[in-house]
């Protein structure tokens, strides 16, 4: 299949790697996981919803216990439009989460000089170094806050349009 010829192709093997060691290098570890927490969290109420709803619109839509082909697509593309109420929250989280960690691992460290710089008149003496203290980590609840005070409910729901074409298949 297609699928088995790019993981075949040396090239595609080594952009994979590459990306996997430039992770690790910058963000650790961990940084591979980055925004996993949001996933694991949401993800049983969504496939809860989506179950729930696609058995109660295939319950509203079938007669005398016959589900037709359109039924069944319409409840499959309700289920869809449940989902989505979960799904796109969770998604934008989970990008917001990687995105910070990314440009916490880019951003640079002042040099010793570069952090006495901004001060008053040079002096013989060398000053004390500094000692900077590490930007707070974003957490899913930080960025969520951050969200909603800025951009309000909606932007929460920012490409719920895309999300649902996606889960509804149409």
């Amino acid at each position: 299949t297609e699928k088995q010829t790019k993981c075949q192709s040396p090239c595609f093997c080594l952009l994979r790697l590459d990306c996997l060691s430039k992770t690790v290098r910058s963000e650790g570890y961990f940084g591979c996981y980055r925004g996993a927490a949001v996933n694991l969290t949401l993800v049983t109420p969504e496939k809860a919803i989506k179950l729930a709803a696609n058995d109660v619109f295939r319950q509203k839509l079938s007669r005398d216990g016959h589900l037709p082909l359109w039924g069944e697509v319409l409840a499959g593309c309700g289920a869809g439009t449940c989902q989505v109420v979960v799904t796109t929250p969770m998604e934008m989280l989970k990008i917001q989460l990687q995105d910070a960690g990314r440009l916490a691992a880019q951003r640079p460290v002042p040099t010793p000089a570069q952090a006495a710089a901004p001060g008053p008149a040079p002096t013989l003496v060398a000053p004390p170094p500094a000692r900077q203290s590490p930007p707070p980590r974003a957490s899913a609840m930080g960025i969520t806050a951050e969200l909603l005070k800025t951009k309000g409910l909606a932007g929460l729901y920012r490409g719920a349009g895309a999300t649902l074409m996606r889960y509804t298949d149409m």
